[in-house]
């Protein structure tokens, strides 16, 4: 044990994550459990081989953590130490043998106020010259972060993952590299486990070193030959954009771009086409994921474009352009091919996508990528393919969602499928719960390639998320096409669509798009936050970048209140020419939140012309975001690296009380019925810091609601968990422990880092399968707690982070990486349903682990059962008469079914 490591106390905030995963000399991570196996390589250089099941177990110990308030006993394996004794945390560290196999336990039996860290010292580790992969052997259904650390200040991740472990021994892999050379002084790696109640079980953990020339030689005896003749699943578009094609984020499906398909019977491939439209803003689209792993080989794509304007073709990794090429067409042209030849990169995080940028009118047709250095002519990888489409629906077409009064219908087109012999469409539908029904159509002539079906074939299990997998097979059963799928929700439609919902506690963070705004309101979401995901429609810095020179977005803000979205607008950042620190560019994000250097300017200049523009579109207001952070700086230390640089000011809890006091009165003078947040505070002992120095400074009246932040990683939804607690201990700190008013969870997330693939198998075919209940169950509950623990409003963090397949950062929610809604919110929107108008009343201890947290409304009775994590319940839904019970996804369950882990709604007195 070594005491004398300085330790960090766990923060589980935003923003102490953010700067420890994305320091600004940050590694190249490359994340996946399923990459090439380098496992039996020749010529390796082990790093370390913990093996657990044949280690030595050093003395028992009796360790004091913080304030001699919890206590860590038991026995470490060889090479592990604890690292949480700086928090008042209590666990059991064990060595287990079960069927004459030893291994490590961690065992954590009651719910802890912080996380448990685990640390294990690391040699010397090379830059980029070397490749990295860990592996881990474990059990434990719970989640746990695994990295290389930096033992000590600033205590950063030169990488990280994070893992939800299955309750059967698996074993996960990662690979990475390094962007500078590691000293063994410096680093070790770190095991962070949540603070819920927990037993983790560990076999093996292993970091082996390989260097670039291995990784290529057995690349090279796995994949031999020049691979297919088209990369591409989808070369055709009849359908439109497919699963896995996405336009970007920050772009209107309608206003901005519109995409769809038409006929054209010159089509180069004979098909229909999908057709683009963007007459006033430049559209960036994307294609599929493509994994290329003839990496060293030099490759060509290419693409059939007709219409009028410009487009400019590309191949993206990551951020990176491999190969782009811009043209100027007109419909005198015709069918153009345009071609570009890139070498691509060996970076499986970040698969290689063909883009499409431009504005115009524009149609495309046979997309084509293989290897080599000169184009072919076109042809798809395999003879037949089939587009996917959801099928009539409101908002159907783009967001593949269905309400429950709308036919679950799909569209299926199939192309390429031989005359004059036989061939079928194999249809798979799979559901959340793993439940999977199989169809076949005898494709028998052309009429029969293009149709119409029902997904939803689980008559008992009508909601949720249902993921559709088709191809073609020959008479013989081999298949003639490529794989295709397709994730369908199907939803109840919420109580407040398409109006306002004010007294709603259900909001999150989005950007002003059509599809994610209706994707939110669909999952019964009514309030935004225009933090992030919106600061440039409502942030000084954006509208008044020159004293004087104004430019608003009126657009995007309307757009919001057009579809019933209430809005929290933040008056935030502040433009160079206004900022305390104006001269020195670090980063563009941070750098716009600089401290105002005149508070009576931000009030009087900004504050009053915005609160007064959107009186009719904003009736709240939130101030700043996370002053106890690196938002609110008063300057940089130029000799320091990334967001270390950023300086606080001494005296930063009194500047903001006062910033505080005059944003509050400045609001009010414009708009006297206008809801303000205060405090800014976060869960955690920063956050207890700051908000008793708020109340310290008389910042208490100027508010209308006690605004905070809380991220976790631990499971809740039982009483006293981390989100109950969080919110107990700052109340604690106000007069008479006691709130002048709401609470309003401004900003938090229970999944950040956590939401994967969703339901996706075939666009993303080498990716490990998410266990999307545990996602959904722990969203669920974590919103579960926020309205049990007194919490009026909450805001969930982030629909607008995704971005791109390896791209999106950890932050998101409700979405996959590219924007799709993922499977997490449909279960959240069996809470909307149930527990919207709904006011909380009572807990109620059922048996020992079991809890029914009662919700009464105009329409119902709502009990929500919960367990606490890790509880052996033995627990059937008794037979009540007039009563009714719901699973995770609102799905009907039967009297006397066993309870299982995840939440049950109980209805009762419906009218």
């Amino acid at each position: 044990m070594n005491q004398s490591i300085v330790h960090l106390p766990l923060i589980e905030s935003r923003c102490l994550m953010r700067i420890m995963q994305y320091p600004f000399f940050l590694c190249w991570i490359v994340v996946s459990l399923s990459l090439i196996s380098v496992g039996h390589a020749q010529e390796n250089s082990v790093v370390m081989d913990s093996d657990l099941t044949t280690s030595s177990f050093g003395q028992p110990v009796s360790i004091k953590t913080k304030n001699d308030q919890g206590r860590i006993t038991g026995v470490f394996p060889q090479g592990w130490q604890d690292n949480s004794s700086w928090a008042p945390v209590s666990y059991q560290s064990l060595k287990v043998t079960q069927d004459n196999t030893s291994f490590w336990r961690i065992n954590i039996p009651t719910p802890q106020p912080e996380r448990i860290q685990l640390r294990h010292n690391l040699p010397d580790m090379a830059g980029s010259e070397m490749v990295y992969e860990l592996t881990l052997l474990a059990r434990g259904n719970q989640f746990i972060e695994i990295g290389v650390r930096r033992s000590g200040a600033p205590y950063e991740f030169f990488w990280s993952t994070r893992q939800v472990l299955n309750d059967q021994w698996q074993r996960y892999q990662w690979q990475l590299k390094l962007t500078k050379h590691l000293q063994y002084q410096d680093i070790g790696l770190w095991l962070n486990i949540t603070g819920s109640p927990a037993q983790i079980d560990l076999k093996q953990i292993k970091i082996n070193a390989y260097t670039p020339e291995q990784i290529l030689e057995q690349a090279k005896a796995k994949y031999p030959g020049p691979g297919p003749a088209n990369l591409l699943r989808q070369s055709r578009l009849p359908l439109g954009m497919q699963t896995g094609w996405s336009l970007h984020r920050t772009m209107d499906d309608a206003d901005d771009v519109q995409i769809s398909h038409v006929s054209d019977p010159t089509s180069p491939t004979g098909s229909d086409v999908m057709h683009l439209v963007s007459e006033e803003k430049r559209m960036f689209v994307r294609g599929e994921p493509l994994t290329i792993h003839r990496y060293w080989l030099n490759h060509v794509a290419s693409v059939y474009v007709k219409g009028s304007g410009r487009i400019q073709f590309s191949a993206n990794s990551g951020s990176y352009y491999l190969a782009n090429r811009e043209i100027a067409i007109d419909p005198s042209m015709g069918w153009q091919r345009l071609v570009i030849k890139f070498k691509p990169r060996n970076d499986p995080a970040h698969p290689t996508c063909l883009t499409f940028q431009g504005i115009g009118d524009l149609c495309i047709d046979g997309l084509m990528v293989h290897s080599g250095n000169e184009p072919q002519p076109y042809q798809s990888q395999l003879p037949a393919e089939i587009a996917l489409a959801a099928g009539e629906g409101q908002i159907a077409s783009f967001t593949n969602t269905h309400f429950d009064n709308e036919a679950a219908t799909f569209r299926y087109v199939c192309t390429g499928v031989p005359e004059n012999q036989p061939a079928f469409l194999n249809l798979q539908f799979t559901n959340v719960y793993g439940k999977q029904k199989q169809q076949q159509i005898q494709l028998k002539d052309a009429k029969q390639w293009v149709g119409q079906m029902n997904y939803n074939v689980f008559d008992d299990q009508p909601y949720g998320s249902i993921h559709v997998q088709a191809t073609i097979t020959d008479g013989q059963g081999k298949p003639i096409s490529t794989a295709n799928e397709l994730v369908m929700h199907r939803l109840r439609r919420p109580h407040y669509w398409m109006k306002d919902a004010p007294d709603s506690p259900f909001g999150t963070h989005t950007l002003s798009t059509r599809r994610h705004i209706q994707m939110a309101k669909a999952v019964g979401m009514n309030w935004t936050r225009l933090h992030d995901a919106g600061t440039e429609y409502i942030g000084w810095y954006h509208l008044e970048p020159k004293p004087g020179q104004w430019q608003f977005y009126d657009k995007q803000l309307k757009r919001y209140r057009q579809f019933g979205m209430k809005i929290l607008g933040l008056l935030s950042t502040a433009p160079k020419w206004a900022s305390m620190y104006p001269g020195f560019d670090v980063n563009g994000y941070f750098d716009r939140y600089y401290m105002p250097k005149d508070f009576d300017q931000f009030a009087n200049g900004y504050v009053k012309v915005v609160v007064q523009r959107y009186d009719k579109l904003i009736d709240a207001w939130d101030i700043w975001n996370e002053p106890w952070g690196t938002w609110w700086s008063v300057g940089y230390d130029q000799s320091k690296q990334g967001t270390d640089g950023y300086i606080q000011a001494e005296d930063e809890v009194k500047q903001y009380a006062n910033f505080q006091k005059i944003v509050y009165n400045a609001v009010k003078e414009v708009k006297p019925d206008a809801h303000v947040t205060g405090t800014n505070s976060i869960f955690g002992e920063v956050g207890k810091a700051w908000t008793k120095g708020m109340v310290e400074n008389g910042a208490v009246p100027f508010a209308d609601s006690f605004a905070y932040h809380h991220y976790t990683q631990s499971y809740v939804g039982y009483p006293g968990d981390v989100v109950h607690r969080g919110l107990h201990d700052q109340v604690q700190l106000f007069p008479d422990h006691k709130l002048p008013y709401p609470a309003w969870m401004t900003e938090g997330s229970p999944v950040s880092g956590q939401i994967a693939n969703g339901l996706y198998r075939v666009t993303l075919p080498e990716a490990e399968p998410e266990d999307v209940m545990q996602t959904a169950d722990s969203l669920s509950r974590y919103c579960l707690s926020m309205l049990t623990a007194g919490v009026q409003r909450f805001f969930l963090y982030s629909m607008h982070t995704h971005d791109y397949f390896g791209q999106a950062n950890t932050w998101q929610v409700l979405v996959t990486e590219e924007g799709a809604l993922h499977p997490c919110a449909a279960a959240v929107s069996a809470m909307a349903w149930f527990l919207e108008d709904t006011t909380f009343k009572q807990h109620t201890s059922l048996i020992d682990g079991l809890h029914a947290w009662v919700f009464a409304g105009p329409r119902e009775t709502v009990t929500v059962l919960s367990t606490t994590p890790g509880a052996d319940v033995d627990y059937t839904l008794p037979d009540n008469q007039g009563t009714q019970y719901f699973d995770l996804f609102g799905n009907p369950l039967t009297p006397g079914t066993p309870l299982g882990q995840t939440l049950v709604y109980q209805v009762t007195n419906a009218k």
